[in-house]
């Protein structure tokens, strides 16, 4: 007899695995005896277990939401982090839509005492001070050790989600690393904070001038108060405002749909996205619709409607398209807008600041420039002006090669 199950392509036949020996289940990465669920050609085995789990629960350990049965990860790694018992997972997971939260199958059908039961806290920087004779009524995560033995780097969610707020999990522990007695109060200093981009917990530090860190997110320097991932083969990084981000925004540029915080490109073969606003080639953090290929940077997206600039009377707005009416196309066909710094001509969908009073309108970059160079000598002016420029070039290179493979992938298509 054949049996269908939701996470394999093809039907499954029951098979009595030989005493003495075993096999791995596809579903758990657990070894399987006895009865199970196979495919041959595939070389894909479940217990009856992880063949019966349902496809949905209420778990008590996350109450707000269902937990719906998925085959494998919605991360690029493959992997999933578990909110019971911290490890890593490759297969089946309870998953909630709706929040960063997965439990393995196993876990999930743990004794509710056995459980972890995680809670959430809108502010990840969070110290608590509790008195000493009332320990119970600290309402956090019960005591969990951060693990640092995950061997997964970047666990990233590359779908669209709800806006959490920013909630994260704060992992606690009762090692008196974590404990410092102040008087007739203690105070619990988390020992790890989950971000959904990471698959390891992350911890708050602060970074000085000299350390040559940047930030995943947003790819600019980090100094003061960031959050670090403590394995250093990871080397990520993430500023508190990054940490902040929320997974889902309106912007005004982008009126017809969502954009969703993704913590890496949807190209995973370049690890490059172009964004919208200013056109540059990021690989951090992109607020992306999927719908219409509309990517941001993180620091795009919240630029700010009006700025004042000390070379221009006037406050300037920010417009997310050429200032040229239609009209004026009419009129004038061909017509374009120049920015004022540059003079070079702004292309019709660049955003700019602009004064419609006065028809003067800037770069994104080349505002930022002005500012940047206040108080500079010229040479300091010339030196980055030459890293702009090595800049401009890989960005050109990359579009390039990006044409060459859109090219040849055309003929590829074109020849079946």
């Amino acid at each position: 007899m054949e049996f269908k199950h939701f996470s394999h392509n093809h039907s499954l036949i029951v098979h009595q695995v030989i005493q003495g020996t075993e096999v791995t289940c596809s579903g758990c990465n657990s070894p399987a005896t006895g009865a199970v669920y196979v495919c041959w050609p595939c070389n894909f085995f479940l217990h009856e277990f992880c063949f019966s789990a349902s496809r949905s629960m209420t778990h008590a350990s996350h109450p707000p939401h269902p937990l719906t049965l998925v085959p494998y990860p919605t991360y690029p790694s493959n992997t999933f982090y578990c909110n019971s018992c911290n490890l890593v997972g490759t297969g089946l997971s309870y998953s909630c839509s709706h929040c960063d939260f997965d439990l393995h199958v196993h876990c999930a059908y743990m004794p509710t005492s056995a459980n972890h039961t995680p809670q959430t806290c809108d502010v990840p920087d969070i110290t608590l001070q509790n008195q000493t004779h009332h320990p119970q009524q600290v309402h956090l995560a019960p005591p969990v050790e951060a693990r640092d033995d995950a061997t997964v780097d970047h666990n990233t969610k590359n779908e669209a989600m709800p806006n959490p707020s920013g909630e994260v999990q704060v992992l606690q522990s009762d090692d008196p690393v974590g404990v410092e007695n102040a008087g007739a109060s203690r105070v619990i200093k988390p020992r790890g904070l989950k971000h959904f981009s990471h698959s390891h917990p992350l911890y708050p530090s602060e970074f000085e001038d000299e350390d040559p860190l940047f930030c995943s997110a947003c790819e600019e320097e980090i100094i003061g108060t960031a959050y670090r991932c403590s394995k250093s083969k990871c080397d990520y990084h993430l500023h508190k405002k990054c940490f902040e981000l929320p997974r889902e925004i309106r912007h005004k540029s982008h009126v017809e749909h969502p954009l969703t915080l993704l913590a890496s490109p949807v190209n995973k073969e370049t690890e490059k996205f172009t964004c919208n606003a200013c056109f540059g080639v990021g690989s951090g953090f992109t607020y992306n619709c999927s719908t219409c290929d509309y990517d941001l940077h993180v620091s795009c997206s919240s630029l700010p409607e009006t700025v004042k600039s000390d070379h221009h009377d006037h406050e300037l707005s920010l417009m997310y398209s050429s200032p040229v009416t239609e009209n004026e196309k009419a009129e004038q066909p061909g017509i374009t807008f120049s920015c004022k710094v540059c003079e070079n001509v702004v292309p019709e969908s660049y955003w700019l600041y602009y004064c419609a009073d006065c028809k003067y309108g800037i770069h994104l970059g080349c505002l930022n420039e002005k500012d940047k160079y206040e108080g500079k000598s010229l040479e300091e002016v010339v030196v980055d002006h030459q890293a702009q420029m090595q800049r401009l070039q890989i960005q050109m290179d990359m579009a390039r090669q990006n044409a060459q493979f859109l090219i040849s992938m055309g003929q590829s298509l074109a020849s079946l």
